[in-house]
């Protein structure tokens, strides 16, 4: 599987979109609106409620955030994470616990009475493999001293180098350090130490950082950032001077999403699949429209053609749109159940390529397929 991904920072509103593309065909889309949530800050307690173990802490902003945290104390400073954004009536929320992740170590500190520990995740089933990545973070963690630090090794440590994981782990304990250092000298002001990590580096992590080819994008001091941060990467930018050049169109993204993202999405065969959005679940209706298949095959040779080409672009979907919950598709009927064991088989390997795992039910002899898929 060979991997592109292209971010793109310069729009009319304050969003960030990204485009995945695996072996050339563009598979997700994201879009997403820049937000406090993962920033960490200097925090000015300025009050205190009894009996709730909860907290109000100035940030900086206009209002007050409040962090559930019964220990701490009016007019202290603390370092806080946010981890909700302002939603209605209800405020920002922040919290003492703070989350510094990588490719290979998540670190996390901030915690009461934490000591120094590993844990290994549970995606790593080989007991050697485990007990080898647990013994790697204590030995880091031997080097410096008692912070109250946990290092979680992420499913891909299983299976990267040492020296990565320990170079890793090192920089976001020197980072980590560099924040107290910056709370302590924070004068009793508050202020912002460190920026959420963005979309774009959510979407780097999800796969092996080894299937990236190429990662494009339209702003050098991201460009810039993210070599720093991922040296293997082959990182760059394009549109720059280009009087403001969409790094889309550059790369002929802009019309290929016009397509995909429509309510009917034709499918190569000349048939089509329709897309509906409800508040209980998401129907996806397939289609024969003009299929210009041979003409020598059966009808059922046909129905089965046109079903398979559309499980793809289903599955595709699901990801491209970041459709989540209960999924139906409704299938062309077809008279062998072993075609549709067949079909169901291959909806149940593409969904391996998927990153949500979504599950695929089972079909119906109307050929309904059920699907559930968690929303990333």
């Amino acid at each position: 599987m060979e991997r592109e991904l292209v971010i793109k920072t310069k729009t009319k509103d304050n969003v960030i979109e990204t485009v995945l593309l695996e072996n050339g065909e563009i598979c997700e889309y994201r879009k997403e609106e820049r937000n406090l949530v993962g920033n960490i800050y200097a925090a000015k307690v300025t009050d205190c409620v009894e009996g709730i173990g909860t907290a109000f802490c100035d940030i900086g902003l206009d209002e007050s955030v409040f962090v559930k945290d019964g220990k701490v104390a009016a007019g202290s400073m603390v370092m806080v994470q946010v981890v909700s954004a302002k939603h209605y009536d209800k405020g920002v929320a922040v919290s003492t616990n703070i989350s510094l992740s990588g490719i290979y170590v998540v670190l996390m500190a901030g915690r009461r009475n934490l000591k120094n520990d590993v844990r290994v995740s549970s995606k790593i089933t080989d007991a050697t493999t485990k007990e080898s990545l647990k013994n790697l973070g204590m030995n880091i963690l031997d080097d410096v001293e008692e912070l109250g630090i946990r290092l979680i090794m992420r499913t891909d440590s299983g299976n990267a180098s040492h020296e990565d994981i320990e170079n890793e782990a090192k920089a976001l304990i020197r980072e980590y350090k560099s924040l107290l250092k910056a709370l302590n000298g924070s004068g009793g002001n508050p202020r912002l130490l460190r920026e959420s990590d963005d979309l774009a580096t959510e979407m780097i992590r999800k796969y092996p950082i080894s299937t990236y080819k190429n990662i494009y994008t339209d702003e050098p001091k991201l460009t810039y950032s993210l070599i720093k941060r991922y040296s293997k990467l082959n990182v760059r930018t394009l549109g720059v001077g280009n009087n403001g050049f969409d790094i889309f169109d550059i790369l002929n993204i802009s019309s290929r999403l016009v397509q995909l993202l429509g309510r009917k999405v034709w499918l190569d065969s000349g048939a089509y699949i329709l897309i509906e959005h409800t508040e209980a679940m998401t129907v996806i209706d397939v289609n024969s429209g003009k299929f210009k298949g041979s003409s020598k095959k059966g009808k059922e040779d046909v129905i089965f053609a046109i079903n398979m080409e559309a499980a793809r672009e289903i599955m595709r979907q699901l990801r491209l749109r970041n459709i989540g919950g209960i999924i139906v598709c409704d299938f062309i009927d077809m008279q062998k159940d072993e075609n549709g064991e067949l079909l169901l088989e291959y909806m149940r390997n593409l969904a391996k390529n998927d990153f949500e795992q979504p599950s695929v039910i089972d079909i119906t002899k109307l050929g309904l397929v059920e699907i559930t898929r968690k929303r990333s």
